[in-house]
């Protein structure tokens, strides 16, 4: 005699999606894309607001020449924490929302701990190798000793960006944002002036860069915290499973896409400081930090984009993509806009606090925000790619771009110093952007940025 199946099995089948489940899914995906957008944008506004103000104040406190040595040992630091991070800080923004769709607990738990501690080991051997370079080359001791501790603070860095990512992928877009963009640079100019006033240490970048070290430190310990509170409580648990091939595959093209944008970032004040311009490198430093206010509403819509992405693919819901995809880009670029306009005005008056021969690099600043508001237009097209699966591509194109912006700072950073550098990054950026767009329109069969229609060419 055949069983008849119990009312508590029939209860848990699974109900097939409807129409109306997945455009509520889609309604509340873009209602959740503008609100955390909006708390996101808020944050990074308020940390641009005391980067700014901390800028300035270490830009006083040391003096143009050791800013500008400072910067540089700040901008090798950044560069061997995010390869550090082998791109886990990426990958668990689309792992860990995938498996909490799924319901598998086990593999969240084991990804999680083999990204911190793969992270852990990389941070250090790569400091190591840093500082041995460093002692290596010929340096002025002030700038030499600025890098080896530069060095001793990158696995720091690098495990605060995987903290602060597996708080996004949580939920806590706002919370993983705020310790890094609200307390890092505070911290570290709280304690240069308290170091420097109180006549602990004289006013270098060596000072500078121990206080950005006592700052990454804190934050790391906050983000930590941070991370226990958001963790799901099905974590704890959990039986730990092991997937080393889904971990391991986006490595390496995730190292290259990060690799790509730190270079695309820093190589204007890595340039000049290779050439011997300390001073040029901090104006670039300056400069840079001021047109990168332009991207604050791409980074904030992106904050929430990429879980957001990562579950409506792993549905398979390709016109949810296309819609968010297209209000992204709208919100990004109205953003960008509403910030790139009074910026440009105020600009000669925003460089000159930084004291005498910072408003050199105003021009320098207008040709990067020009570059920030093409990317903005074109919406937060990488995470589409990591989110998608697309990294192997995705890095192909970043890295392409990143190179085309570092071949053309050494080409150009000599003769035209500054401005030669701006010109250099933001032709960079623009390459990366349009091959992106190629991209999304020919293989994802979106249509990219401000194109975004209800209908693409192809499906994913």
């Amino acid at each position: 005699m055949e069983q008849q199946p119990s009312a508590a099995m029939v209860e848990a089948k699974p109900r097939p999606r409807s129409l109306l489940d997945r455009l509520r899914d889609r309604g509340l995906a873009a209602a959740g894309l503008s609100s955390s957008s909006a708390g996101a944008f808020l944050v990074l506004v308020g940390g641009a607001g005391v980067s700014y103000l901390a800028q300035v104040a270490t830009a006083r406190i040391v003096g143009v020449e050791s800013f500008g040595l400072y910067m540089y040992a700040v901008a090798w630091m950044v560069v061997a924490a995010t390869l550090s991070t082998l791109g886990f800080h990426v990958s668990l923004l689309r792992l860990v929302p995938s498996y909490r769709a799924k319901g598998d607990w086990g593999a969240m738990r084991g990804v999680i701990r083999f990204s911190v501690s793969g992270v852990a080991v990389t941070g250090v051997l790569v400091a190591l190798c840093g500082a041995a370079l460093v002692l290596y080359a010929d340096q002025v001791a002030e700038l030499r000793i600025a890098l080896l501790i530069a060095m001793a603070a990158a696995p720091l860095f690098a495990l605060q960006l995987v903290g602060a990512a597996l708080v996004r992928a949580f939920g806590g877009v706002v919370s993983a944002l705020a310790p890094e963009r609200l307390g890092r640079d505070a911290f570290a100019v709280i304690v240069l002036a308290g170091l420097v006033g109180l006549g602990l240490a004289p006013a270098t970048a060596t000072t500078a860069m121990t206080a950005m070290l006592a700052s990454g430190a804190a934050i790391l310990a906050i983000v930590t915290v941070l991370g226990w509170r958001f963790r799901p409580a099905e974590l704890h648990g959990a039986s730990q499973q092991t997937a080393l091939r889904d971990w391991i595959r986006p490595t390496l093209p995730l190292t290259v896409i990060m690799g790509a944008d730190v270079v695309m970032a820093r190589s204007g004040i890595i340039v000049l400081g290779l050439l011997g311009d300390a001073r040029g490198a901090g104006i670039f430093a300056v400069a840079f930090s001021l047109s990168i206010l332009t991207a604050l509403p791409r980074m904030a819509v992106a904050a929430a984009f990429a879980p957001t992405v990562a579950s409506l693919h792993a549905q398979g819901d390709r016109d949810g993509l296309q819609a968010l995809t297209r209000r992204a880009a709208r919100l990004t670029l109205a953003g960008a806009v509403c910030v790139a306009v009074p910026m440009l005005v105020a600009m000669p008056m925003l460089l000159g606090f930084f004291g005498p021969g910072f408003a050199a690099g105003a021009p320098a600043a207008t040709v990067l925000v020009a570059g920030q508001l093409v990317a903005a237009a074109a919406g937060p097209q990488q995470h589409l790619m990591t989110m998608t699966g697309r990294e192997t591509a995705g890095a192909a194109m970043h890295s392409g771009g990143a190179l085309v912006g570092l071949l053309l700072c050494f080409l150009l950073a000599g003769p035209f110093g500054v401005l030669g550098a701006a010109v250099a990054i933001s032709a960079g950026v623009v390459v990366w952007n349009v091959a992106m767009a190629w991209f999304a329109y020919t293989r994802l069969g979106l249509r990219p940025g401000l194109l975004a229609a209800k209908t693409a060419p192809s499906q994913i």
